[in-house]
């Protein structure tokens, strides 16, 4: 992963504090996703994870093999 992984922008301390938090969190539970079928390499197929205030929109875009990510801060909803 580390030889293909990357990012955009920059990021302040405070922000990429969440990131380092949650990083771990949304790798398993996309690992779960990928081992049980329900995200398929071979198969386009979005799925959105939440974790420690961040939105994961992630998809393999039927790339045999690679999952491509956006994770932001979630949106807060009004009350």
């Amino acid at each position: 992963l580390a030889d293909r992984a990357g990012n955009r922008g920059r990021f302040r301390d405070a922000d990429a504090y969440p990131l380092d938090q949650a990083f771990p969190l949304l790798m398993k539970q996309l690992k779960l996703m990928l081992t049980s079928g329900e995200l398929n390499p071979r198969h386009q197929h979005t799925v959105t994870l939440y974790a420690k205030g961040l939105t994961c929109e992630a998809d393999t875009l039927g790339s045999g093999g690679y999952v491509y990510l956006a994770v932001y801060p979630t949106p807060e909803t009004k009350k």
